[in-house]
């Protein structure tokens, strides 16, 4: 689905173009756009932000595509009470420009698809960005770099599917992928998303976490295959091996620059336990930071739920309740709080299913 948002001011446009994105393909055009260069690939609907009675805007609208006889889908910004002989027969919708930029793409779609599942379309984009970001994180940290731009275009789709589809949606579809190392990415980037949201952290604390739950694991892209995608228990050899990947991935972003140094101590130690007993720094009690303790509750039960061709997932009880036999080791409120964390975030997902199933009931 194509969406064009048509305005004067496509620099000020970030958070709706953000907004149409969850959804929809966005195309931003100006004055000076290319109108017909643009329609060779025809938008389903457009959103436009214009002061209506003017002739430029008259001139711009004029230059927007249709489909027959049959008008495509179009919501109006308007800044005053005002119409225009320029939308005139148009289909169209106004609405007042300060509108929530949610409420604005969800009513355009219902005129484009009525029966679209808007939760299920965002997740699935949000799912999509996030695995080839992944996907990309990985080539480039096997050759020792990554870019932190790419990162944080990783970040906003984790958060906003969240959000939108709740977290066993989210866990549903990252369930499906065939690749571990990437699941258990998604996974823990998920958790950690929804425990921030539960935990009502603020939006920029919400996403350092995130971007550190989507790096955590970075140092893995150095470690041979053969070990990381072993189909069973490792030897002691290959153990020795695998534990250097906290901090292969720590030298990875310090290397990169750019990284903050929550993101660098998360992927550096997010395997140390609270007796002492993890790695690699062997850190204990005080010497690791409330943070790390989050982000490795999330770890460990993604590990445990995580779908493997050789192994049945744990379920979400047996989980929590090996996180809380693991006693000392780690932080035994984080524990509770992310169990609680987990059912409301179930509970979400629950609800908007709900939402959708009573709507489409209504429409028969």
């Amino acid at each position: 689905m194509i969406i064009w948002l048509v305005t004067e001011r496509p620099a000020s446009h970030e958070f709706l173009k953000r907004a149409v994105e969850l959804y929809a393909d966005c195309r931003v055009l100006g004055p000076t756009s290319d109108f017909a260069k643009a329609a060779r690939t025809p938008p389903h609907g457009f959103i436009v932000d214009q002061v209506l009675n003017t002739p430029r805007t008259r001139g711009m609208i004029s230059c927007l595509p249709v489909n027959g006889a049959k008008p495509i889908p179009a919501i109006y910004l308007t800044r005053t009470f005002e119409t225009s002989d320029a939308v005139a027969g148009a289909r169209r919708i106004y609405y007042p420009a300060e509108t929530c930029p949610t409420i604005l793409i969800k009513a355009l779609i219902a005129q484009i698809r009525p029966d679209a599942n808007l939760p299920d379309i965002a997740l699935r984009r949000s799912f999509a960005v996030s695995d080839q970001v992944l996907a990309t994180m990985w080539d480039q940290a096997s050759v020792g770099r990554l870019d932190r731009e790419l990162i944080d275009s990783g970040i906003d789709p984790v958060l906003d599917a969240i959000r939108e589809g709740g977290l066993s949606s989210w866990l549903d579809l990252v369930w499906q992928h065939d690749d571990a190392t990437y699941q258990h990415c998604l996974l823990v980037s998920g958790l950690t998303a929804n425990f921030a949201r539960q935990l009502h952290f603020s939006e920029a604390d919400a996403k350092r976490l995130t971007r550190a739950a989507l790096v955590h694991d970075v140092g893995k892209a150095k470690i041979p295959l053969e070990i990381l995608n072993k189909p069973g228990p490792l030897s002691p050899d290959e153990m020795r091996v695998m534990r250097h990947h906290p901090e292969i991935g720590h030298d990875i972003l310090v290397k990169s620059g750019s990284y903050e140094p929550l993101v660098l101590a998360i992927t550096r130690h997010h395997h140390e336990m609270l007796d002492g007993s993890g790695y690699p720094d062997g850190l204990s009690s005080c010497s690791i930071a409330d943070p790390i303790r989050l982000l490795t509750v999330c770890d460990i039960y993604a590990a445990l739920i995580e779908r493997r061709s050789y192994k049945a997932p744990t379920s979400h009880v047996d989980a929590i309740e090996t996180l809380r036999r693991m006693g000392t080791k780690i932080e035994a409120r984080f524990v509770d709080a992310f169990a609680q964390a987990v059912d409301a975030g179930n509970q979400e997902s629950s609800r908007i299913s709900g939402e959708i199933s009573g709507m489409e009931g209504g429409n028969s």
